[in-house]
């Protein structure tokens, strides 16, 4: 397959929406990205360290694929977490899917309250085909486990607006 399917998952955490980015990357994708990317002494091993090597690079490449808006004005995101690559025991160059993470967060701004209209447009390899799922989920404070899904979007693009603050 040649696509690249796109999962988010946005959870309002205190004062900040926590974004998570899941690319799976099909198998011509991947081994793309495996041999052009990731395995940089071409030895056709994809190793620990190029793997890490690779997740650092994309940390700045990739935030300026992803937008955040609340009502029309954009808030701007950072990395929570560096990236992270699950090759999916397939360490090789080889037509093999896998995953990439992508962790992000956002500061809430005072004005965006109650009422607030939140967009979140994820841009990444917007050039390559893929089924897309946005969810966004109501975590309950002191709760470890997802909350229950507020909206969902099957685009690359999801609007949403935030629960009440619970009492």
């Amino acid at each position: 397959m040649k696509d690249i399917d796109h999962l988010a998952f946005i959870e309002p955490a205190s004062g900040f929406l926590n974004i998570e980015v899941v690319l799976h990357f099909h198998e011509i994708p991947s081994e793309q990205s495996r041999k052009g990317r990731m395995d940089t002494n071409g030895d056709d091993r994809i190793s620990p360290t190029e793997v890490d090597r690779y997740c650092s690079a994309l940390d700045q490449k990739l935030l300026h694929r992803f937008t955040l808006e609340a009502d029309k004005k954009e808030i701007k995101l950072a990395p929570l977490y560096r990236p992270e690559v699950d090759l999916l025991g397939v360490s090789g160059v080889e037509p093999a899917p896998h995953l990439l993470k992508i962790f992000l967060t956002a500061r809430l701004p005072p004005e965006a309250g109650e009422g607030a209209v939140f967009r979140f447009v994820d841009r990444s390899f917007s050039s390559v085909t893929g089924q897309s799922r946005m969810e966004v989920r109501h975590n309950r404070p002191g709760s470890s486990t997802p909350g229950p899904v507020m909206e969902i979007s099957t685009s690359r693009e999801i609007r949403f607006k935030l629960p009440r603050a619970e009492e």
